[in-house]
């Protein structure tokens, strides 16, 4: 019953939260902004509000984390042209570790059936096998790669019999270097309009190559599976 209850109210949350979204997208808000893989206009809109652009800066990273519609990598360079490399760090590093924390109890108290749904069987039992053997280190090794680091392990992180604690001290020292990373050269770029626009051009280059290649690789795996049926 009390399952029930949470999932109701978690149901109620996101579809509030999606009607949200889809008002501020279609009246060119924050998220319309955001989604346009274009930092400028985010940066001037988060920089008149003051305080509440900070609260809602954090509240971005936090629905990045949770439900991963957002690009985080304009985000944490929006935040570091506003509020600086290391405050503007500090902030999404505090976002990630709401979000995170909010994706690990939303695993564990609807429990294994909804993961199974969310996550693929083979991501799921390697990081049942690697959790197993190094606990919270586990996470840590996951989320400090920028390859294997990715907002499903919060899931996985709440599925297992892992402890918070060590979850959350995992993620956020594993989240940490990237991070500040980012909204570092945010502040650096933003101080040259030339650099900043170069900095962005490449990153989205970047961005766009990879999505290109990864899309690649399935399908050639997804041949090779077919092949070996033959």
């Amino acid at each position: 019953m009390r399952k029930r209850t949470f999932g109701i109210l978690l149901l109620a949350v996101f579809v509030l939260s999606g009607l949200g979204i889809l008002f501020s997208y279609f009246h060119q808000g924050i998220f319309y902004q955001l989604l346009q893989n274009d930092p400028a206009p985010l940066i001037a809109s988060l920089k008149s509000m003051g305080i509440i652009g900070a609260l809602l800066f954090v509240f971005l990273v936090v629905l990045e984390n949770v439900v991963a519609p957002l690009p985080p990598f304009i985000l944490y360079v929006a935040g570091g042209a506003i509020y600086g490399g290391i405050f503007g760090g500090l902030l999404a590093l505090l976002g990630n570790a709401l979000g995170s924390a909010i994706a690990f109890f939303i695993a564990r108290k609807l429990g294994r059936e909804w993961v199974e749904r969310k996550v693929p069987e083979k991501v799921r039992k390697r990081f049942d096998r690697f959790s197993s053997k190094y606990g919270g280190f586990a996470i840590f090794l996951l989320r400090v790669n920028p390859v294997t680091s990715t907002d499903l392990f919060s899931y996985l992180g709440g599925f297992t019999k892992m402890s918070f604690k060590s979850f959350i001290i995992g993620t956020t020292l594993g989240l940490a270097p990237s991070i500040i990373l980012q909204t570092y050269l945010g502040d650096f770029f933003s101080s040259s309009p030339i650099l900043f626009n170069l900095f962005i051009v490449v990153g989205v280059f970047y961005i766009v190559l990879f999505a290109f290649l990864f899309f690649l690789y399935k399908i050639k795996k997804k041949k090779d599976i077919e092949m070996s049926f033959k």
